[in-house]
């Protein structure tokens, strides 16, 4: 399981792929993204969703701290 509770899916398991994602980017990046993917031996597209998935992770602690935190006041309050 993920940092969020929910099982981590590999980027080429779970739903059908219906929907499209487009998005401009400068020859740089695009060159980054396909170098780090070729490394992880993924396509693009998996690499950028893993990455997309792994980042949503870190969301999921942050908002987890912030209510911890926000409970701990008002246990003290």
């Amino acid at each position: 399981m993920s940092r969020s509770n929910q099982p981590h899916l590999a980027p080429t398991e779970g739903p059908v792929r219906a929907e499209r994602l487009d998005a401009r980017v400068s020859a740089a990046h695009q060159s980054l993204i396909k170098r780090s993917a070729a490394l992880q031996g993924r396509s693009a597209t998996d690499f950028v969703l893993a990455s997309v998935q792994d980042a949503g992770g870190d969301n999921e602690e942050h908002n987890q701290l912030r209510l911890s935190m926000r409970d701990s006041e008002a246990m003290r309050g």
